[in-house]
């Protein structure tokens, strides 16, 4: 009798402790990502939005508004190609893997930290807003 309720305790236990492991894909799609420092005269809000398989950029600006709709994946490592079989599928990685549904451009993003309150990217290989600098986003309900 001692054995089984050992048993259920550690079951227990190990069950309860991966429920508090969140994936990247988890917390990636939990918020409203805005990027508050780009925020200025002209750029009025700049978020992403993330399911499990697509994400939308929006820009707002003081005269328009503009999305990108992508499909993406998580990655250990930027890859040269999209796999286009890989979209929702992975749970954890490093790397955003991304695809423009208008335009059908790849890029990809290095992960430089995520948590439930900050994410931090740096376009892969190269930023367009400086060579190394990563945009900060805070997290927001969606």
């Amino acid at each position: 009798m001692k054995k089984i309720i050992l048993s259920m305790i550690f079951a227990f236990a190990a069950m309860t402790a991966a429920a508090q492991t969140r994936t990247t894909m988890d917390i990636l799609t939990s918020y409203k990502w805005v990027a508050d420092d780009l925020k200025g005269d002209v750029l009025l809000n700049f978020f992403k939005i993330y399911t499990t398989k697509t994400y939308k950029t929006t820009i707002v600006y003081d005269d328009e508004t503009l999305e990108d709709p992508y499909e993406y994946y998580l990655s250990d490592a930027p890859e040269a190609t999209f796999d286009q079989a890989k979209v929702g599928q992975v749970k954890y990685g490093t790397c955003i893997m991304a695809k423009s549904t208008k335009t059908g451009e790849v890029s990809s993003y290095m992960i430089i930290t995520l948590n439930e309150t900050e994410l931090s990217l740096i376009y892969w290989p190269y930023s367009g807003n400086g060579v190394g600098k990563p945009i900060r986003f805070s997290a927001h309900a969606k």
